[in-house]
């Protein structure tokens, strides 16, 4: 997506600007941290995928199968997961 947006929307000099990605928790107060883990868990993993593969190494169900194996390791931790990948 970004790459797009990069090649329809930008000049070659605006884009150079552009170094990485990054993922924004916005809100006005999170109570507690467990709230912030359901918030950004797996979306990291999501984050990295986008970061480090090409375009035409982008595969969902990949990437679905990875973090799905993942989950082992944030209930290892007991992190609490937004659980929309895993139903």
């Amino acid at each position: 997506v970004i790459r797009t947006i990069m090649e329809n929307e930008m000049s070659a000099a605006e884009a150079r600007h552009i170094l990485g990605v990054q993922a924004n928790v916005w809100c006005e107060y999170i109570a507690a941290p467990q709230w912030v883990e359901y918030m950004v868990l797996p979306r990291m993993a999501a984050l990295a995928e986008v970061q480090w593969l090409r375009p035409e190494q982008k595969d969902f169900e990949a990437f679905r199968e990875r973090v799905t194996r993942m989950k082992a390791i944030y209930d290892l931790h007991q992190w609490v997961v937004a659980p929309h990948l895993f139903e």
